[in-house]
């Protein structure tokens, strides 16, 4: 008997209006020979897929009902939905989502902007606005600050990825797709791109009068799931927008005419008669009229272009060295000279008759003016704010610091189309000024303009290192009113931890602190940065000083010992009267600790005058730097925020909000990839840390068919103290080790000065947030060496699958800490 196949019939319903994106799959499908239809009673439902498009031009209520038409159809017939909504957060949109909830077998696309051949203008939002500026020959306008940024993905690509979605059995129902594209450009990005389409033929302009739209958010839940379809747009955007503008109009490209000068016979004709003479001086003279006018029309502009150019650059130049040497005023009045050299090279140039021959010398022309500009403004702003925060001036700064921003934003772009041109410290400068501009709009806020602000400045000591940084031994409560530092006071942790225990207020341990300090019976301030997430932890801070003082503080701020160290580099050594003794950055740790804790008893005055002295002295010494550390300052600060010695955690937006988008906050979170951060808790009371030294080893191997992948985790640790006695001696180190949730535990090995022992049941396993926590207390006397073997198996969503093998690990460093050595492997399928 011959072998005969029986093939499922494959039919996919496009339920919603004729649209765009519609048409597209439709054609798709019908050219794969699977059977695409409208919805009818007569319809066959075997191995049916609906796919619902909604049209966001459509009405409403009949959007509502055809939807619910569609997901009765898929329930009662027990059908696939899919179902296509908008990117952008909208409500309708959501109200969709959450109603095709109820029906067990969907998926859900969410869609950018699509473009392509064949797109409607009107449908394109701003990029239509500029295609129809392009058509109509009319300068490309940007609305408002042109700051929004544009999602945009080619109809080809978003055809494809949700036909994956549709037709792939393996993927998992119940899942969203937003289809993110890999280039989102901002409107005046996008407005350049375009404009190079064109040949550069139209000018720019932007209208500021036109209300600017908040930036939409994009709804990206589920971004990790693109992997399962291996979404990787194959459209680069300039080529896609290339195609849909000569789909709009074929002429728009510039046509290269090469003109071929016909032969003649060239016979010299001599002049035989004083009508011929008078013919020639004609012609003579016509020739001269020709060149005078080339002279006043071309040469004349163009020789000034090339000479206010020169003066531009130069100026420019002079500008970036003093700027170097810290010469603001002088640099200022440089950069003024070159905006408006550049204004004249410019003015100049457009008056040449063949503007496109130059086309990239306008863009260097113009750039430098935009660059001229922003710098102009930063000399300016930075005139000001180096001089101490007058009334009003951190205020006026923030526009100032925006218009900087743009200019440079322009002036990147503009530059980045001329041949040669290295923008790779303008790209830096730009972004270090787009963290200006988002700090700067918050910051009459931090400094009390609005009404003044309390803040607590914990000092925490890394050599008893605890979750987020170390061991709150003292505090400075700080005050700031108009912009003005207001009061200073210094005092030892134990003073208010006194009246949460005279007034009985101090809080309950958590369980899982409790494991780590098994003879707490109360959480007091000191020990209160558990939670290795810094928000968390000062929240908690805040509340108990409130409880303890009445009093409400507008954020909490945690220093160590390494931020302390970069301040005294710049400012030098500070020399305490009282103390008879001089404290340099070398010899800090030492000094501090001697003073603070060698002879310290409970109520002891000495370790609150000492750190107040020091760090009264080294206000004083901030205060009266001049302007080349200020600068050295700023650097350091801003270094230590990266690396986490200095960490801001502020209760109100924006500022809230500003820190946490720039990872100054110490906030700790799970991204959807593999993740790993070792905390350390020092919980003998001495200042071990000091002696110890941490390595961590990370492989993960592929050793499974169906592509899960398993951790092994190595963590050595070696205490390099000849000493048991007080403040070093032995280790006593609760470890918390924090990989993606959902992680299994497979076995654990402990290897203590070359015994090795199985401890899998050693290690606790819990949950942090969105985090698997693998915990493990131990002592590690000195001169000795430990190791911990960690085997794990990784969740199955990040799993390698066959469309998806790629592979992210995010490593978190621990407050306090200076890095520890690191190595990663990985054993591929």
């Amino acid at each position: 008997m011959p072998n005969i196949k029986f093939e499922k019939l494959q039919t996919i319903l496009i339920y919603g209006v004729n649209t765009y994106l519609g048409e597209s799959l439709r054609r798709f499908w019908t050219e794969r020979k699977l059977r695409v239809i409208s919805p009818s009673p007569q319809t066959s439902y075997f191995n049916t897929k609906i796919i619902f498009i909604r049209d966001f031009k459509d009405d409403p209520l009949a959007q509502a009902t055809r939807f619910k038409e569609a997901v009765d159809l898929a329930v009662k017939h027990q059908l696939l939905l899919v179902l296509i909504t908008n990117l952008e957060n909208d409500t309708t949109d959501s109200f969709l989502e959450d109603s095709i909830k109820n029906h067990n077998n969907w998926r859900i696309i969410r869609i950018p902007i699509i473009y392509g051949p064949g797109a409607v203008i009107k449908d394109l939002h701003v990029l239509g606005n500029y295609f129809k500026s392009i058509l109509n020959n009319e300068a490309l306008t940007i609305p408002g600050e042109g700051l929004n940024k544009i999602p945009l993905l080619y109809i080809d690509d978003t055809v494809t990825a949700i036909d994956k979605v549709v037709n792939d059995n393996q993927i998992p129902t119940q899942t969203a797709f937003p289809l993110v594209p890999n280039e989102v450009l901002t409107e005046v990005e996008l407005a350049y791109l375009v404009k190079s389409l064109n040949g550069n033929s139209q000018k720019i302009i932007f209208n500021k009068t036109t209300q600017e739209e908040k930036t939409p958010t994009l709804n990206t839940t589920g971004l990790n799931n693109l992997k399962l379809i291996a979404f990787n747009p194959a459209t680069p955007l300039r080529e896609g927008l290339k195609t849909t503008l000569k789909t709009l109009h074929p002429t728009l490209k510039p046509l290269l005419k090469t003109e071929t000068s016909p032969v003649v016979n060239r016979t010299e004709v001599k002049p035989k008669n004083k009508k011929g003479r008078l013919a020639a001086y004609s012609t003579i003279l016509g020739i001269l009229a020709v060149i005078t006018v080339v002279i006043v029309t071309f040469l004349g502009p163009l020789i000034a272009t090339a000479y206010y150019g020169y003066l531009g650059k130069t100026n420019l130049e002079k500008t970036l060295t003093q700027i170097t040497d810290l010469k603001f005023n002088e640099a200022n009045v440089s950069a003024i000279a070159a905006k408006d050299n550049f204004q004249n090279a410019l003015d100049n140039f457009q008056k040449l008759p063949v503007i496109k021959i130059g086309g990239k010398v306008e863009h260097y022309l113009q750039g430098g003016q935009y660059l001229a500009s922003s710098v102009a403004t930063l000399t300016d702003v930075g005139q000001k704010l180096l001089g101490g925060p007058k009334s009003g001036e951190w205020q006026k700064a923030a526009p100032e610091i925006k218009d900087a921003y743009e200019k440079i934003v322009l002036a990147n772009l503009e530059l980045s189309q001329t041949d040669g041109m290295d923008t790779a410290k303008l790209k830096d400068l730009e972004k270090g000024l787009a963290i200006l501009n988002s700090v700067f709009p918050a910051l009459p806020q931090v400094l009390g303009y609005d009404s003044p602000k309390t803040y607590l400045i914990l000092f925490q000591n890394p050599m008893e290192l605890r979750p987020t940084g170390g061991f709150i031994g003292s505090y400075a409560k700080v005050t700031v009113d108009n912009g003005r530092l207001g009061s200073v006071i210094f005092d030892d942790i134990y003073n208010p931890d006194g009246q949460l225990l005279e007034k009985n207020l101090a809080a309950p341990v958590p369980p899982d602190m409790k494991e780590a300090f098994p003879s707490f019976t109360k959480l007091y301030i000191r020990d209160a940065n558990w939670w290795v997430s810094f928000p968390d932890s000062a929240g908690r801070i805040a509340t108990l000083y409130k409880l303890a003082t009445g009093e409400t503080v507008d954020g909490v701020i945690a220093i160590d010992l390494g931020l302390v160290k970069k301040v005294m580099e710049v400012l030098g050594p500070v020399y305490l009267g009282s103390y008879d003794d001089t404290i340099t950055a070398s010899n800090l740790y030492e000094k501090t600790q001697y003073q603070t804790e060698g002879d310290y008893f409970a109520g002891s005055p000495a370790k609150k005058n000492f750190l107040k002295l020091l760090g009264t002295k080294l206000l004083e010494q901030m205060l009266q730097a001049d302007a080349s550390q200020k600068l050295k300052l700023a650097s350091a600060f801003n270094d230590s925020l990266t690396e986490k010695h200095l960490l801001i955690s502020l209760f109100s937006d924006p500022a809230a909000s500003i820190l946490a988008a720039n990872n100054w906050n110490g906030q700790v979170t799970a991204p959807p990839s593999d993740v790993l951060m070792a905390v350390d808790t020092n919980t003998g009371g001495n200042k071990a840390n000091y002696f110890v030294r941490r390595s961590l080893s990370y492989e993960v191997k592929n050793t499974y068919r169906d592509g899960t992948l398993e951790g092994f985790l190595t963590i050595s640790y070696q205490n390099t103290s000849r000493s048991g006695s007080w403040p070093d001696g032995t280790y006593q180190n609760f470890l918390r080790v924090l990989v993606p949730k959902d992680s299994f535990l497979n076995d654990a090995s402990v290897d203590l000065s070359g015994q090795d022992k199985e401890s899998t049941s050693a290690v606790k396993v819990g949950t942090d947030g969105s985090f698997t926590v693998f915990s493990y207390g131990f002592e590690l006397p000195p001169e000795k060496a430990l190791t911990l073997k960690l085997h794990y198996t990784l969740p199955k969503d990040l799993s390698l699958k066959p469309y998806s093998k790629l592979y992210e690990l995010k490593i978190i460093k621990q407050p306090g800490t200076d890095g520890d050595p690191f190595t990663f492997q990985m054993t591929t399928p």
